[in-house]
């Protein structure tokens, strides 16, 4: 057990490593669940008409966006079931969506470019067995 005079230097060793592995962005972060994708999108781009694609800044949308609005938006499903389809919560499902509204927007209303990704990136520590699933 911790002594009342070690128990103040244990705290501040503790603030002392979470500020600094804060500090550069090495905070340990569980590895995100694989998502899984039931479609595959027939474009890469969407854009403003008579505007050449090199003048317009892009906006990217993941797989996964692009999967949980076409479950939630296109196929009108609830969000519980949306989540179920892609093997995530439904708290993850409303992040995705959210932000991939947020960027439809950005794209919309800004006259931006509309990038759709075609590969997931690897994200997480173990990589090597952490594809992502596409149905």
């Amino acid at each position: 057990m911790l002594s009342t005079k070690t128990l103040p230097l244990f705290f501040i060793t503790f603030l002392l490593t979470s500020l600094l592995a804060y500090a550069n962005n090495d905070v340990m972060a569980r590895p995100k669940k694989c998502r899984c994708i039931g479609c595959s999108p027939n474009s890469s781009y969407f854009k403003p008409r008579g505007i050449p694609l090199f003048q317009l800044e892009e906006v990217s949308l993941r797989l996964d966006e692009i999967e949980a609005i076409r479950l939630a938006d296109y196929e009108g499903l609830y969000q519980e079931e949306a989540a179920a389809r892609m093997k995530i919560s439904r708290q993850t499902l409303g992040r995705i969506l959210n932000l991939a509204h947020r960027k439809v927007a950005e794209a919309l209303i800004q006259g931006k470019a509309l990038k759709i990704e075609t590969v997931m990136p690897r994200q997480g520590r173990d990589t090597a067995n952490h594809e992502k699933k596409v149905v």
